[in-house]
């Protein structure tokens, strides 16, 4: 074995010996570290589950309402159309009826102006 390779071997060996001190020096709190970790994890996985629970429940209401506002609003645009075709037929009755009494009344306005002429 080279030089290099001893002082590999033996950096690890000192990392494993290091590694066992810690063990026993601190074993417990590692391992109370790693329970609260571990803890501190799941609590958060739920917490994350529970936002995408909600996320997906808002985004499902959300949607429930656009497609209510969509159909409200057809609903009254549709309502609208009809009202203003309505309002427009009645408007050109309106004139209709209008333009035939006008005509009526020149009509009968020119019959007499023209037997007035007439008679004189």
């Amino acid at each position: 074995m080279t030089k290099k390779d001893n002082n590999d071997q033996a950096s690890l060996g000192g990392m494993a010996e290091l590694s066992t001190i810690r063990d026993i020096l601190m074993g417990k709190q590692i391992n109370d570290y790693e329970r609260q970790f571990n803890e501190i994890a799941e609590r958060f996985n739920k917490l994350e589950e529970d936002f995408r629970q909600r996320m997906a429940n808002m985004e499902k209401d959300h949607e429930e309402r656009m497609r209510n506002m969509e159909k409200e609003t057809l609903e009254r645009f549709d309502k609208l159309e009809k009202l203003l075709t309505s309002n427009v037929t009645n408007l050109e009755n309106k004139l209709l009826k209008t333009s035939r009494d006008d005509r009526n009344r020149l009509g009968k306005m020119l019959a007499k102006v023209s037997k007035q002429l007439l008679d004189e």
